[in-house]
């Protein structure tokens, strides 16, 4: 993204009375000073000692609280480095499993790059044999409202998650104070099993290096791979759903939604339903797994038919086939919208949006770009096991929409149910499935 795009630095976020602040410049270097301390001014700091145990945040987890009123101090400062691996919503929650983290550890963080995909046009599978598509890294502001950040090169190998540790160079940081904590990819652990954890980790490691070096630090680095549903956020809703106000999005992509909205109206489309048709090549098993394409097709219209769309109003699509040149699949799904009934006209931010415009952003801006426009629609439906869908049906809850406003395909069949139902919730008190 040019210099046009770069988004405003991030300051305090978040009203008196939760002491919940992310200040300096994220994600720098971590520098010493002549006495080997490491300084402060440049990270990331989680100040939240009112935010566990005044706001009533951990309240619906007791274990947590328990926990916490016996815990005793490392007497070190710890520094939490992580990776944010998938689109733009797996990143999301990458950085939401992170930030809860370090709120209890009462550590900072450094934000990893975030990054993005070759082309929705291309098979993605955990299988490296039959996996096709490539994940790039890039400054995290990209996506996120927070200040510039260097390179953090080199990059781990995104494609393989759960041993994705950090593994850009931090100068002057001392490699014998970094340790690493595995198995938090997909993990859905309980907040205070997972502290627990890793106050063990950080402790046996204190014990284990040089005598000398243990007494002269003021700090530990605590590395975790792709934190993407590390955590169990059901049993810890309302805390989730602070952390997750405390992750805005990049300022002049929510301008470019806005201008985009704006344009639609001036077009005859002041107001809007959407969807977000996650058909493309890099879903295919799901398509396949869902019963084929046809199958797909009747779980959309019969849910997009009960969330109320109509041929009255114009319909916004959000969809990857529009990136890579699926022109057939396109021209089917406006064939199957409009004579379905559903929409009076199909929309795309192409055509409010100039194609240089859109050629400057990568896919998950472009993905953002969709997202934060539906998150303003009337009615939305999404899929039932993309975490786009579902994180978007919260947040336009936190946004003032209805909950019956936002409705999920059923995707059942493809497993991932009970998986967000414990780890993708944001929201106080938390979203079911509304689609059955």
């Amino acid at each position: 993204m040019r210099e046009r795009y770069r988004p405003a630095v991030l300051s305090l976020l978040i009203a008196a009375g939760v002491l919940l602040l992310i200040h300096g410049l994220i994600g720098y270097p971590i520098l010493t000073s002549r006495s080997g301390t490491v300084q402060r001014s440049l990270l990331s700091t989680l100040v939240s000692k009112n935010l566990l145990n005044n706001t009533g945040a951990a309240g619906d987890d007791e274990e947590l609280r328990e926990w916490l009123r016996g815990a005793r101090s490392l007497g070190r400062r710890v520094v939490l480095r992580y990776s944010a691996c998938g689109g733009l919503i797996n990143q999301q929650y990458s950085h939401l499993s992170a930030f809860i983290l370090a709120t209890a550890l009462r550590a900072e963080v450094v934000l990893p790059p975030a990054c993005f995909r070759n082309s929705f046009g291309l098979h993605y599978d955990m299988d490296i044999k039959r996996n096709k598509m490539e994940w790039f890294t890039t400054p995290v502001n990209t996506l996120l409202d927070v200040p510039r950040t260097p390179g953090l090169q080199p990059a781990p190998n995104l494609t393989q998650p759960s041993t994705a540790f950090p593994a850009f160079i931090q100068r002057d940081v001392d490699p014998r104070l970094i340790l690493r904590l595995p198995d938090v990819y997909l993990a859905r652990s309980p907040l205070a099993a997972l502290v627990a954890r890793s106050r063990a980790t950080l402790a046996r490691h204190l014990r284990d290096l040089d005598p000398g070096l243990a007494a002269s630090t003021d700090y530990l680095v605590l590395d975790l791979p792709c934190t993407f549903f590390a955590l169990r956020t059901a049993r810890i809703p309302a805390l989730a759903t602070r952390v997750a106000a405390l992750l805005p999005f990049n300022a002049a992509l929510e301008a470019l939604a806005a201008r985009t909205v704006a344009a639609m109206a001036a077009a005859g489309v002041p107001a809007f339903n959407g969807v977000h048709l996650r058909v493309e090549k890099d879903a295919g098993d799901w398509t396949i797994i869902m019963g084929g394409v046809g199958r797909m097709w009747h779980l959309y219209t019969q849910t997009m038919r009960r969330a109320g769309l109509d041929a009255r109003t114009p319909l916004y699509v959000a969809t990857g086939l529009l990136t890579y040149g699926a022109s057939k699949e396109w021209a089917y799904a406006q064939r199957v919208l409009l004579s379905k009934g559903l929409a009076s006209r199909v929309v795309i931010k192409n055509q409010f949006v100039p194609a240089f415009e859109l050629a400057e952003l990568n896919t998950e801006q472009q993905a953002l770009l969709d997202f934060l426009i539906l998150a303003r629609a009337v009615r939305f439906v999404g899929f039932g096991s993309s975490t786009f869908s579902y994180y978007l049906t919260q947040h336009r809850r936190m946004r003032g929409h209805a909950q019956e406003a936002s409705l999920l395909v059923d995707a059942a069949r493809i497993g991932t149910d009970a998986m967000f139902e414990a780890a993708a919730v944001i929201t106080h008190p938390p979203l079911m499935h509304v689609v059955q």
